[in-house]
């Protein structure tokens, strides 16, 4: 087992090698290899990230999770390798493992609505379901959010979707407040699945 060091400072009186002793070149990073323990220098790239509010969103009598048009196409801030192509769809051209997160805010007019999201990756939507929406409608309390947040491999030119579905009465209207939600995404990796 390798041994974990945890330092403000480290001094390299000679150089810091590769798995092959290859010393590597100015502004690389050290990075473990797929597949074993060892580690190898890697040229350093631009991060690749997203955020970008939501618009308001009627969610009405929706009773199965599909693709929804919710998404503002005008990112607060973004770089290379991913974009909104559409109110529906942000687009990875820069395919790798990613964090994703959405915050939704919601209200409901109606007693004991609950709104469920979820997310999808090229219209599949095969992930977690966060469902924390739960609006009691009482005493003037109508409004509560959701947090859907998760660790997902995104093949490069694939689309990923947020979708909602009212899990209470078939006739419960939602509302997101798209001003205070938003989605955003974060590659952490390189790398397939």
């Amino acid at each position: 087992m390798g041994k974990e060091y945890i330092t403000d400072i480290i001094r390299v009186e000679d150089t810091l090698g590769d798995y092959n002793g290859n010393p590597g070149t100015a502004g690389q990073l050290l990075e473990r290899r797929s597949g074993d323990l060892s580690s190898q220098w890697t040229s350093r790239s631009s991060p690749v990230y997203l955020k970008t509010k939501l618009v308001n969103t009627t969610i009405v009598n929706v009773t199965s999770f599909g693709v929804t048009a919710c998404l503002n196409t005008t990112p607060e801030f973004s770089s290379g390798g991913i974009s909104v192509t559409s109110s529906s769809a942000i687009t990875i051209t820069d395919g790798g493992i990613y964090k994703v997160t959405a915050m939704v805010q919601s209200d409901s007019s109606r007693l004991r609505g609950n709104l469920t999201m979820t997310v999808g990756v090229d219209g599949v939507f095969n992930q977690a379901v966060a469902g924390m929406a739960y609006v009691r409608n009482s005493n003037g309390t109508d409004e509560a959010s959701t947090t859907w947040t998760g660790i997902l491999f995104i093949g490069s030119n694939s689309v990923l979707n947020l979708a909602f579905l009212n899990t209470t009465d078939t006739s419960l209207t939602s509302v997101i407040t798209g001003a205070k939600s938003s989605v955003t995404l974060h590659k952490i990796a390189a790398g397939s699945v």
